[in-house]
């Protein structure tokens, strides 16, 4: 999507700036185009605000990253604003962050929140929720930490994503727990899948 922008004039003090829909090297709802262009254009700017959160926080008090739903004249489409007072010196400097927006999803560890084929068509079964999107991207990022393979984006994506969005934050823990429950018990399970097989290999060349 083409960045738009308001800008304040003498008696007003608040600006706003299209980011776009999704990052600027990823295909996304092409309105008038792809099938339910709106819904799914929401549904990548709600992702994409939090990847934009994951990479350079929230923005400050008083200041948002709002969604909005523009006029055109093939349809309406969707796009993630940074909302500002142009005279407030943490706002500009927020706003001079992000408003390039990002390259691709992998710039704050996101995966799309939808697959398009060559036709701009979402493919089948590959839509998924911004929750599972935003709880995908916590995961990657605190495996990175963990395995101390982390550099300061994943470290600022876990905190920032960790603090805009804690319900992700508690569902992202809880299944990696889960993944390393299963990650310990699997070795003894092969262990003792092997085991059995030692003793049916033992069966079968002592039967007549």
């Amino acid at each position: 999507m083409i960045a738009r922008c308001s800008w304040p004039d003498a008696m007003n003090r608040q600006a706003s700036y299209s980011i776009g829909t999704a990052p600027s090297d990823e295909p996304c709802a092409q309105t008038g185009i792809t099938a339910n262009w709106i819904v799914l254009q929401h549904l990548e700017c709600e992702v994409y605000r939090a990847a934009l959160i994951a990479r350079f926080g929230e923005p400050p008090e008083g200041s948002r990253l709002a969604i909005k739903t523009q006029n055109h004249d093939f349809g309406g489409y969707a796009d993630v604003q940074i909302e500002f007072d142009s005279e407030n010196a943490d706002h500009v400097a927020y706003f001079e962050q992000v408003e390039g927006g990002l390259g691709s999803w992998l710039d704050a560890n996101f995966t799309a929140p939808v697959l398009y084929d060559q036709a701009a068509q979402p493919m089948p079964g590959s839509t998924r929720s911004a929750f599972d999107c935003v709880t995908g991207a916590l995961m990657t990022s605190q495996q990175l930490v963990t395995s101390g393979h982390a550099g300061d984006r994943e470290r600022d994506a876990v905190r920032h994503l960790s603090g805009a969005y804690p319900a992700c934050a508690a569902e992202a823990e809880n299944r990696l727990l889960v993944i390393a429950a299963a990650q310990r018990v699997m070795p003894k399970t092969m262990a003792a899948l092997d085991r059995l097989q030692a003793a049916v290999d033992q069966i079968s060349a002592k039967a007549p």
